[in-house]
């Protein structure tokens, strides 16, 4: 999603926010730089919600590998 925004060109992206989701906040944070990293994009990245508010957080190393981007940017 982040990368088809950036390649739309019609999106003033300020920020991006990340929160806590299949894998823990840090692993998002962390996934989306490198995203941005790999762009060659220059955007504020601002982690947001540690834990879910409703529920019990439930992160799903199984289906999104160990670091929850399927280790497919583990050489960056």
């Amino acid at each position: 999603a982040i990368l088809y925004a950036i390649e739309s060109r019609q999106l003033d992206i300020l920020g991006i926010t990340t929160v806590n989701g299949n894998v823990p906040l840090d692993y998002v944070t962390k996934n989306t730089l490198k995203v941005l990293n790999l762009a060659g994009e220059n955007i504020p990245v601002y982690p947001g919600a540690v834990e879910p508010y409703l529920r019990e957080a439930v992160h799903e190393f199984k289906v999104h590998g160990n670091d929850g981007i399927g280790n497919a940017l583990d050489d960056m």
